[in-house]
């Protein structure tokens, strides 16, 4: 035990020791430039390198040392390796899942977030860090239609997100609590289809709504979800003495690709007085593109609507947003007090959501849009949608190919034709893709069989990508007389000028809806 007399003594001996928690000037910027040779390098290297084969191995040089620091190149070289391995999202050519593409603008906000650090959860502390998440989330609101007075929860995620808006919507109709206009403690009834992301059954689970009953929708060929079919389960429940509450679409499913038909969902809700949810963490945001805009009439008469800016707009992983048509659901859910806490009429973002502490996400957002405009968002969204056509048209005159439905968004499903009538031709076709670099694809189970999946989505995804993708399977599905798949060098066909790929010009006809201008949500 330290005497009394001791502890100035002491607690220099302390502040020594833990002096490199605080480097100096020289030591930082040291850090910083060889931390952007490591990203430029990761980047410059993804670009034809869209997946390595991950070594065997329990990683365990990464550990932590047991006492001293080690020097910074050290531990870039131990990251470099290890950041090496496994799908590059930052690849023009990982077109696996939904892409994104770490957009430089919001790499730097995270270092200015990060180095500034402020506490963004209330006005009374960081008032200009909440009005950048107020700003940015009234841009996304705006971006998708939802009236004045709306208002947003920015989140980590999408599923995060989801389950913000599940809250809202439970305590908007008192789901949990006697019924309105139905008999007491009456069961709420949710309704989705089969394709629903399974972020809305954590959200279900989490909310305390898990055990309330759920109705699965049919969907037409193209995976969305019946009206009709909708409205007849709808008047079946209130018959039965149920009470229904929740209709969870969604506007660009993982999947497929596929929107549900929201406008005329919308109907149905305004019906019968349910909440209209729209899981719109892939597709909402196309709402910006007039190329794609069209297929997504109705999303601001939605209740709630989940984006994910991490996805979209092509940011860095780790910032989703929960948008609702009235702001006032979300304070009425999550605004509380403490004594500890200063007691203002200010809502604050901590108002709006689960998190309390939380990090300046929203500076991610306002610095890509202060720094880049907002056309150059709307046009890389326009881009996306013309090069999804473009790649579903050209594998759909290849033979051996079979093509999902065209892309309502920029993300479709094909696969090949087997021989023996399973799936393995399809999934070989994805794993040399993978490892000849051609493109990282992932693969998703429709329908009782596996399909190949492309997501167009990155910011550095571009017509060269995309065809050389396009080339590459019509090697494999069609390689000539004498020739199998497995014996085409697929390489050798990558070689087709740029000048001989044709796309819809954006200002031409196929253009729908006006200049990719057309909306632009003031910041």
């Amino acid at each position: 035990m330290t005497s009394p007399e001791d502890l100035p003594e002491r607690c220099r001996d302390f502040a020594e020791l833990s002096a490199s928690l605080e480097p100096d000037e020289t030591t930082r910027k040291e850090w910083l430039t060889l931390a952007h040779e490591l990203v430029e390098d990761h980047v410059r290297a993804s670009a034809t390198t869209p997946y390595t084969a991950p070594r065997k191995g329990d990683y365990s040089e990464l550990g932590i040392p047991a006492r001293s620091g080690r020097d910074m190149r050290e531990v870039c070289a131990l990251l470099r390796e290890g950041l090496r391995e496994g799908a590059a999202t930052t690849s023009p050519r990982y077109l696996g899942y939904l892409p994104t593409g770490a957009l430089p603008a919001a790499a730097v906000a995270d270092y200015l977030a990060a180095g500034t650090n402020p506490y963004a959860a209330l006005a009374t502390i960081s008032p200009g860090a909440a009005a950048v998440e107020k700003v940015v989330g009234d841009w996304l609101c705006a971006a998708v239609g939802l009236p004045v007075g709306s208002g947003a929860a920015l989140t980590s995620g999408g599923t995060q997100a989801v389950l913000t808006a599940v809250i809202a919507a439970r305590d908007a109709h008192r789901v949990l609590g006697a019924g309105d206009g139905a008999a007491p403690h009456a069961p709420a009834v949710i309704y989705t289809t089969a394709q629903a992301h399974l972020s809305l059954r954590r959200a279900l689970h989490v909310a305390g709504c898990h055990q309330l009953p759920v109705r699965l929708i049919a969907t037409d060929a193209g995976h969305r979800m019946h009206p009709g079919d909708l409205a007849d389960a709808v008047r079946h429940d209130l018959r039965s003495g149920l009470r229904p509450w929740l209709v969870a679409a969604t506007a660009g499913t993982t999947n497929t690709g596929a929107v549900d038909p929201i406008d005329a969902l919308a109907d149905v809700c305004e019906r019968f007085d349910l909440w209209l949810h729209v899981d719109g963490a892939y597709g909402g945001l196309f709402h910006l593109s007039p190329e794609t805009r069209g297929g997504l009439e109705g999303l601001g008469r939605a209740q709630s609507v989940v984006v994910d800016p991490h996805k979209t707009l092509s940011l860095p992983y780790g910032l989703g947003a929960a948008l609702l048509a009235d702001v006032r659901t979300l304070r009425s859910s999550f605004a509380s007090a403490a004594e500890y806490l200063p007691a203002t009429d200010t809502t604050s973002p901590a108002d709006l959501g689960i998190e309390l502490t939380r990090p300046f996400r929203a500076l991610r957002l306002w610095l890509s849009l202060q720094l880049c405009g907002t056309d150059a968002f709307v046009a890389a969204l326009s881009e996306k949608a013309l090069l999804a056509r473009f790649a579903h048209d050209r594998l759909s005159g290849i033979p051996g190919i079979v093509t999902g439905p065209s892309p309502s968004l920029s993300l479709f499903v094909f696969r090949l034709t087997d021989p023996s009538g399973g799936d393995t031709a399809t999934l070989d076709l994805v794993e040399r893709l993978r490892s000849e670099g051609i493109a990282f694809l992932s693969t998703t189970s429709v329908d009782g069989r596996l399909w190949a999946r492309v997501a167009v989505l990155s910011h550095r995804t571009h017509l060269e990508h995309v065809s050389a993708l396009c080339d590459a399977v019509a090697a494999i599905a069609s390689p000539g007389p004498g020739r199998s798949g497995r014996d085409t060098d697929v390489r050798t066909v990558l070689r087709v000028p740029d000048e001989e790929i044709r796309v819809p010009d954006p200002k031409g006809p196929t253009a729908r809806g006006g200049s990719p201008s057309a909306l632009r949500p003031s910041a």
